[in-house]
């Protein structure tokens, strides 16, 4: 998977996402989470800037959540990792 942004490009190849699929990055100025699902081979870039607060994020268990999530250190709030959907926390909605 690729991402280009303000003239910079880094690549995530999807061995190494399959293995960590919620990565915390930063391309140029900006905060980016990636996340990948194996078996549909999707992948999302979202911002990690949200309401001002810069969030860091980390897979939590698919089973609970019934797909791909990710909760953030800050807040708590897990959050769907496909879609950036908010499904627990005080974000939640």
């Amino acid at each position: 998977m690729g991402l280009q942004e303000g003239g910079r490009a880094r690549a995530y190849p999807f061995r190494t996402l399959t293995e960590n699929p919620v990565v915390n990055d930063v391309l140029g100025d900006r905060f980016i989470v990636v996340t990948f699902d194996a078996e549909s081979a999707a992948g999302v870039v979202f911002d990690r800037v949200v309401e001002g607060q810069r969030l860091t994020f980390d897979l939590v268990d698919t089973q609970l959540w019934e797909s791909l999530a990710m909760r953030d250190r800050e807040t708590g709030t897990v959050w769907r990792a496909l879609t950036g959907e908010t499904i627990d926390g005080s974000l939640e909605g």
